[in-house]
């Protein structure tokens, strides 16, 4: 279980960290598959908390199974 000190993660960062495109990321935030918090602002980034990453991970994961 992530610690609760950690600091969310960018759609890049989370593409980056587990080699998934950040297109599929993005998809997954907008039809609400991984929840995520936009920044204020019209280019404001979306941040995704470890917790909520981890749970859409392990759902990517038992559906490839």
């Amino acid at each position: 279980m992530p610690s609760l000190t950690q600091r969310p993660y960018s759609v890049a960062e989370v593409s980056a960290k587990e080699r998934i495109p950040g297109r599929t990321v993005r998809y997954a935030i907008d039809t609400g598959a991984l929840k995520a918090q936009k920044m204020p602002g019209k280019t404001g980034a979306w941040l995704i908390q470890p917790r909520d990453l981890d749970r859409w991970l392990a759902t990517r994961r038992g559906a490839k199974s």
